[in-house]
């Protein structure tokens, strides 16, 4: 069974209020140019997005190790991680009050989707560098 989707208007309000977030935070190999991580947020940073790095297997020190660590500052996660890190990357966003996940193709493993779903959280699937984003806002849509 899949994830349950409310009406297609619901759903583009939805993914709008994702898509709109002024800070997020992106979770992946996201100093390694070669990775999608890496072109996913210089394109959020190029719309005008404020962005955190985390990894949680980075060793250099310019990474957050989990979304929890830069929660203040990031209203969205995009997720294009590993999906056997991905549930609990999730759980890591969920208790550190952050509702808006986007996941990225790879990432997005039904165990993943039926947590984030099951937190309650606004999430939605696909590849933000295909996607047209709408002007940042401040307010959590």
């Amino acid at each position: 069974a899949g994830l349950a989707r409310p009406d297609p208007a619901g759903v583009a309000h939805a993914r709008a209020a994702v898509l709109s977030q002024r800070r997020w935070a992106v979770v992946g190999d996201v100093l390694n140019e070669a990775k999608a991580a890496s072109a996913l947020v210089a394109r959020l940073r190029d719309a005008g997005r404020e962005v955190a790095l985390v990894n949680p297997r980075d060793s250099t020190g310019r990474c957050a190790k989990s979304v929890a660590e830069v929660a203040g500052r990031a209203r969205a996660v995009c997720l294009v991680i590993a999906p056997a890190r991905g549930a609990a990357e999730v759980e890591g966003m969920w208790r550190a009050g952050v509702r808006h996940l986007w996941v990225q193709p790879g990432a997005d493993a039904p165990a993943v989707l039926r947590r984030a779903e099951a937190l309650g959280l606004n999430v939605h699937t696909g590849c933000v560098l295909r996607e047209d984003l709408p002007p940042p806002v401040e307010v959590d849509g």
